[in-house]
């Protein structure tokens, strides 16, 4: 292991440790990233120089995650005494909200994929449905159980006030995406990177489903992580276009929110 790799080990220690003082949801990252490697040390424990390799690593990003633990243990939680009024309870609400924000935002590698198999079809069909229609959180400008603000919903509120029949179609279809999506990533990861980032990826969509107060952009480092896993397998035009619909939606709709929403 050079120089270079443990500055880069030490220096996503750090950073991570800053954004989870930011938002909370991201001590997931490293947590997820010190996990794979005590586990790729369990793994190879007979090789030395492995052992001595992941030590190293994760020596290096633990211990400038001392300085959030820190006050984790002076605040006696995650969060600082003032803000901790928000339960940690599961909601499945948040899974709909999740696997909707997915099906929407990879749209272009989920309908790429070329083989989707019957039975997976029969297994997520239902689960879509249920989750679809029983289970599906309502838009809002405010956070709480059963509330998802941001665009993906905002959508959906928008066609529900015209056709609740089409909007309620739709976000069963986008949850369908979003559970094909997350499926076919188990045939997709090769290497010992991406099986780490995807790791990464299903410890936050947990992590999700157990909070009070979840909104889009908590997802951000979800959407991230699998962004990286999914560049690789996207076509150049695809992935440019992708890139520039995603940035002027996104452009667009942060004008919106931002200077026209509570004008007149």
């Amino acid at each position: 292991m050079n120089i270079e790799n443990r500055v880069s080990q030490f220096l996503f220690g750090l950073s991570s440790s800053f954004a989870i003082l930011s938002q909370q949801f991201y001590i997931v990252i490293p947590a997820a990233v010190i996990m794979w490697r005590v586990w790729l040390l369990v793994k190879d424990r007979r090789k030395t120089s492995s052992i001595k390799k992941q030590i190293i690593s994760i020596l290096l990003i633990s211990i400038p995650l001392l300085l959030p633990l820190w006050l984790f243990v002076k605040w006696k939680g995650l969060l600082h005494p003032m803000s901790q009024c928000h339960n940690i309870s599961f909601h499945i609400e948040n899974l709909t909200a999740v696997f909707t924000v997915l099906g929407l935002v990879f749209i272009p590698f989920v309908i790429s994929l070329k083989k989707i198999d019957k039975k997976t079809i029969f297994i997520f069909a239902p689960v879509s449905l249920i989750l679809g229609i029983f289970f599906a959180p309502q838009w809002g400008d405010s956070q709480g159980p059963g509330i998802f603000p941001g665009i993906t919903f905002h959508i959906l509120h928008i066609i529900e006030n015209f056709s609740p029949i089409f909007s309620t179609a739709l976000n069963v279809i986008l949850v369908f995406f979003g559970l094909l999506l997350i499926y076919s990533m188990f045939d997709y990861v090769e290497n010992d990177w991406e099986k780490q980032l995807f790791f990464i990826g299903i410890l936050l969509i947990g992590v999700y489903s157990f909070n009070t107060i979840l909104g889009e952009k908590h997802l951000l480092g979800l959407v991230t992580v699998l962004f990286l896993l999914i560049i690789p397998r996207l076509k150049q035009f695809t992935l440019k276009a992708y890139i520039l619909g995603m940035s002027v939606i996104g452009t667009l709709y942060f004008s919106y929110w931002l200077y026209l929403k509570n004008t007149g």
